[in-house]
């Protein structure tokens, strides 16, 4: 399997190609973090909330344990201390909840953008780089074949400019339809050429 090209500058221009994708890539892995920093900021007044809960439920029920211990009517005196420390306890629970989801939230956008961003570039690069292996490798295969030349001669005369063709054979058609083998060389060296592969 061929993966670049013979002619330099058609290799270039795939070597160019790959450092492109690869720093897209790097580029949107950047940009997923940045999504679940971003999101993750959001989450720290949440926790902070959950702290300031769970202070509240530590010192109200430290309170009510110390108004419970008044003669007489302690056990009254400490209800209220112990509501305030039930609100102290629901706080954190919302506080641990929300930073729970935010968190989630983050992750999954995060890795989302990268995905959906790392896409766009990565298909049509992939899509591209695996027919040019493909019908780089074919038309190797065929030049090195018996016949093959015929072949590669033939999709030059479908593929290749009128011009261009006038231009390497004064007569293409007829040329190629006698039989001609240097005709059927050079025109297959011309579509060898359209794929950046040397003859």
């Amino acid at each position: 399997m061929r993966l670049y090209a013979d002619r330099p500058a058609r290799r270039a221009r795939q070597v160019l190609a790959d450092l492109f994708a690869l720093g897209w890539l790097a580029l949107c892995t950047a940009a997923g973090r940045a999504v679940h920093e971003l999101l993750g900021a959001v989450a720290a007044p949440l926790r902070r909330v959950s702290e300031v809960g769970r202070d509240v439920d530590t010192s109200m029920s430290e309170a009510a344990g110390t108004a419970s211990d008044v003669p007489v009517v302690g056990d009254r005196l400490g209800v209220p201390f112990l509501d305030v420390a039930a609100a102290g306890r629901r706080l954190r629970e919302a506080g641990d909840e929300g930073a729970a989801l935010v968190d989630s939230l983050a992750v999954t956008l995060g890795v989302l953008t990268s995905v959906v961003l790392g896409l766009l570039v990565l298909v049509p690069w992939l899509a591209a780089r695996v027919m040019f292996a493909r019908h780089a490798t074919i038309a190797r295969h065929l030049a090195d074949s018996p016949g093959g030349r015929d072949l590669l001669a033939l999709r030059a005369l479908v593929n290749q400019p009128v011009t261009r063709l006038s231009a390497e054979v004064p007569d293409p058609v007829a040329a190629w339809r006698a039989g001609d083998p240097e005709t059927s060389r050079r025109l297959a060296a011309l579509e060898l050429a359209r794929l950046g592969l040397r003859a």
